[in-house]
């Protein structure tokens, strides 16, 4: 019996079918096929191969843009007059007592960039005048007790606090710190040397003793991804992120030929493990924004090993990863809009150089114009890019940037984009004029990855300007992953656009989930249907609820919901959040966004609209959409049983 249940998931797996609620995908392990092909002992020749020997080259940071030099160097020059910021414990407790994360991690970041600005300008100058300044950057991180934050630190047995410094676990911040620092001690070390051998040397100790040695001899990171029953079966951006950060440490710094090698290993299995989660068509549950350290940091990797091997390890050719790669500009809108659900922002700086040479790599126009587009609209070349890109980034950026500025293909992009495993289409109809029409609604279930309560919630953008959105997330706090999650009024469905029904909303949990889902492309636009019920309580009474949406014309968008339920036991109300303020006309409600002017139509017997004004505190929220948000309610006057409601959004003249 066991014989027939093993083949008969391995046929499963061939198939790329879902299996009792586990995503199985065809051609899993692709990484470590290729590690094999490869053969992993030809590191023994490569271990001494330094994998970016044009770093070490004065041609090559002369060949940067004057303007780029002369803006890291007065980042530079701004850093030796300021001190280094401090990390008392008392920073590190306050999410202990009060959930705030964003004061301590504003002032580690505020450390590393400084360190990668004197860096960076140093080797541009040459002239030693920052290596004081940066000794005293890698010593003041060496002598931090962690190098995480207060809300990872989880992953330590003594659990949230301040942290056991007997205990180095890897995170997020402690692998970009040990990249930061493998790289600067690549770049600078017999030149900090002059100042006192023990700097590099403490950098050498600290690094193998809170990346090298514990990411090597442990398995029990949840971000590896080896224990399902640590991570609830959860793969995220976390793997690639640590694992690109791991990796280039390890490249670096690490002297043991044989440990290179077994860490290499480890690490192309863990990233198998996020190729084999994300779904054949490349779709990322996080969204776009979560995607530059999702499918983004696992191109650093791929990058890295392809550098390191000479391009012995390459699976660019492949249909999986090209995909992982493309999902970026099909969920591009305009501009800095990409296509948001769940904790993803709307708006979003990609990476230039990530998706540049991704697109590179994999034969992609499509890609390399959208990095192109990103390079100009980010002045890239006139302002330094710290923070989370990361000083890799920002070292491929210099190398690859002459390319990236002659590049000048401007291929469209396709009308319509359907990712079955995700249940996301984006369709859009594009007028020689300019004006366009783009709708992307979504599927799913409500325990994805960074996951709001959102079952068929839909966005609506005209000529690249918001009508319809989704709210996104307010800044991480404790709450924000914790059994208070969904307390919070950005993760609730009610706050989508998504009906609240019989007074009741959405409920969290893989089985509140979308029910027979298809998308269609229709010759201007496209089509999405699925049922919705399922993602609500048993309570609510919902035996079917039927949405249906439909693209196909550049100037209107039609959806309609028709439902059964089993009672009548309380309100039933439609909700839409926009950014621009609704107004109430007789004819419907009026949403102008840029230069175009909705009108979203419905049923003004059967229904009675309101609406609510939100006022925004949070900064991130500010980010996105400024100081206040609306949200549209249009209450069903008379609840029946069955009912068919039928909506439109269609541009006025201007």
């Amino acid at each position: 019996m066991i014989f027939y249940q093993e083949s008969f998931r391995r046929i499963l797996l061939f198939i790329g079918i879902q299996f009792l609620g586990f995503q199985l995908f065809a051609q899993p392990d692709i990484l470590v096929s290729e590690w094999n092909r490869f053969n992993p002992s030809n590191l023994q020749a490569a271990s001494d191969y330094d994998p970016f020997p044009e770093w070490r080259d004065q041609s090559f940071w002369q060949s940067v843009p004057e303007s780029l030099r002369k803006a890291y160097i007065a980042e530079a020059e701004k850093a030796l007059n300021e001190p280094y910021p401090i990390l008392p414990a008392s920073l590190f407790l306050e999410f202990a007592k009060n959930g705030n994360r964003g004061r301590y991690e504003t002032q580690v970041r505020q450390r590393r960039n400084m360190l990668q600005a004197l860096v960076l300008a140093e080797c541009f100058e040459r002239k030693g005048r920052f290596l004081g300044k940066i000794a005293d950057g890698i010593w003041i991180i060496c002598e931090e007790t962690y190098w995480g934050v207060p809300a990872h630190l989880y992953m330590q047995k003594a659990g949230i606090g301040l942290p056991d410094v007997s205990e180095p676990t890897m995170d997020l911040f402690a692998g970009e710190t040990a990249a930061l620092l493998a790289i600067t001690y690549h770049l600078l070390e017999k030149q900090l040397n002059t100042i006192s051998p023990m700097v590099c040397k403490r950098l050498l100790y600290e690094t193998d003793r809170r990346v090298l040695t514990p990411n090597l001899t442990r398995t029990d990171f949840w971000w590896m991804s080896f224990d399902a029953s640590l991570n609830n079966g959860t793969i995220n951006n976390w793997n690639p992120w640590c694992n690109s950060n791991w990796l280039i440490t390890v490249m670096l710094l690490e002297k043991d030929p044989d440990r290179k090698r077994q860490a290499m290993q480890k690490i192309v299995t863990s990233l198998d493990k996020f190729v084999n989660h994300t779904p054949p068509d490349g779709g990322c549950d996080e969204g776009p924004v979560y995607w530059g350290r999702a499918g983004g940091s696992l191109f650093d990797a791929l990058e890295l090993m392809y550098s390191y091997t000479r391009g012995g390890f390459n699976v660019f050719s492949n249909p999986h990863i090209q995909n992982i790669g493309s999902y970026i500009y099909k969920a591009h809108i305009r501009d800095n809009y990409f296509v948001n659900f769940a904790d993803a922002a709307a708006k979003g700086n990609i990476s230039p150089v990530t998706v540049f040479m991704y697109g590179k790599r994999i034969a992609n126009d499509t890609m390399q114009a959208l990095a192109k587009e990103g390079l100009v609209m980010q002045n890239f070349t006139s302002k330094t890019s710290l923070g989370l890109n990361g000083i890799f980034r920002n070292l491929m950026a210099f190398g690859a940037l002459p390319e990236m500025q002659a590049f000048n293909k401007q291929p469209a992009k396709s009308p319509f984009y359907w990712f079955p495993y995700l249940q996301v289409m984006v369709a859009r109809k594009t007028l020689e004029n300019g004006k366009e029409l783009l709708v992307a609604a979504q599927g799913g279930h409500n325990a994805e990855s960074h996951n709001h309560n959102d079952v068929g919630n839909f966005v609506v953008y005209a000529d690249g300007k918001p009508v319809l959105i989704d709210v996104g997330v307010e800044s991480y706090t404790a709450k924000t992953f914790s059994p208070e999650r969904y307390s919070i009024w950005t993760m609730q469905s009610q706050y989508h656009n998504v009906p609240t029904v019989n007074g009741f909303q959405q409920k969290e949990g893989k089985s509140f989930a979308a029910k027979n889902v298809s998308a269609k492309q229709l010759p201007n636009g496209g089509s999405f249907m699925l049922d919705i019920s399922g993602a609500y309580p048993a309570d609510a009474g919902i035996k079917e609820w039927k949405r249906n949406i439909v693209l196909d014309n550049a100037d209107r968008v039609n959806w309609n919901d028709q439902y059964i339920l089993t009672e009548v036991k309380g309100p039933t109300m439609f909700h839409f959040m926009t950014q621009s303020e609704p107004v109430i006309t007789p004819q419907g409600i009026l949403i102008k966004t840029g230069d175009a002017a909705m009108l979203l139509g419905y049923d003004l017997k059967r229904l009675e609209a309101g609406i609510e004004k939100i006022n925004i505190t949070d900064a991130q929220l500010k980010a996105n959409w400024g100081d206040v948000l609306y949200r549209i309610s249009l209450n069903v006057k008379a609840p029946a049983n069955t009912g068919r409601f039928s909506f439109s959004l269609s541009r006025q003249p201007s």
